[in-house]
Parts: C-alpha cells; sequence; structure tokens
C-alpha cells in the first residue's frame, strides 16, 4: 500500500511538494533570522535606520551581524532553478525516485550552507557545501531534461 502511495505521489507530482515547502520554509527562517541579527545589532549600538542610506553607513553592517542577510539573497539565487525543476515535474508528474532524492539533497545542502553561512562562517566548509549542492542541483536539471524530453 505504501509503494502505491510512492507511485502515485510521484506520478502526480505531489511528492515534489515536500522538498519546496521545506526550502520556503527555510528561506523564511533565514529571513526572520536577519531581522533578529540585525535589528539587535543596531539596537545595541546605537545604529540610526536613516545613516544606512550611503555606503558609508552601510560598512556599520559588515560582519557577523550581516551574514543572514548575505544567506538571504542567496536562497534567491540558486533555489531558483531548484524551484522551476521541482515545479515542473509537479505539473507534468514525469519525476522520479531519484529526482526527488536529488530534490531533498538539494535542500539538506541548502539548509547545511545556511547554518554555516549565518553562524561561524568558515568560507572553505561553505564553499564544499555550495560545491556539492551545485554539483546536486546539476544533476537534478539533468534529470530533468532526461525525464521530460
Amino acid at each position: 500500500m505504501d509503494q502505491l502511495k510512492e507511485t502515485v505521489s510521484l506520478a502526480t507530482g505531489s511528492a515534489f511538494i515536500g522538498p519546496i515547502i521545506a526550502l520556503v520554509l527555510l528561506t523564511v527562517l533565514v529571513w526572520f533570522w536577519l531581522y533578529i541579527v540585525r535589528l539587535g545589532f543596531m539596537r545595541s549600538n546605537k545604529i540610526d535606520p536613516e545613516s544606512l542610506k550611503t555606503a558609508k553607513g552601510k560598512m556599520q553592517m559588515d560582519g557577523p551581524q550581516n551574514y543572514p542577510a548575505e544567506n538571504y539573497n542567496h536562497l534567491f539565487e540558486m533555489p531558483i532553478l531548484f524551484y522551476v525543476v521541482c515545479l515542473l515535474f509537479v505539473a507534468t508528474g514525469k519525476g522520479d525516485m531519484e529526482a526527488l532524492n536529488l530534490a531533498w539533497a538539494f535542500v539538506a545542502t541548502r539548509v547545511l550552507h545556511s547554518i554555516i553561512h549565518c553562524t561561524y562562517n568558515k568560507i572553505m566548509h561553505r564553499f564544499m557545501v555550495f560545491l556539492v549542492s551545485s554539483i546536486v542541483m546539476m544533476l537534478l536539471v539533468y534529470k530533468a531534461w532526461a525525464l521530460l524530453l
């Protein structure tokens, strides 16, 4: 019975909604975290929001207090391809288990990337996770191309 549900879920594409929602939730969490960190930093350092209008003023925000904002921006770069591919699978119902596993692997790597970026931000750690997520994304795009054409 579980295998039948899995087959129906893959056939209708609805199985790909899970990874989509997970990545959206990560984006929302990082969004909240960036406001908590930024506003806390601005409050404790008595930074007037109006002073951030200029490049010189924005330099006050350089450093760890800006990591979540940078990560938030990154969640609107390569993940756009992820959303397109997954929505194609939802719309066509042509995704398979391998594609679904790749989708979840991409989400897992983006979660790890966000944790590293928003906390200690060691560049080589972040880069290695980014590299893995890029490879997973390339495989997912290839899988979509192979299944949809």
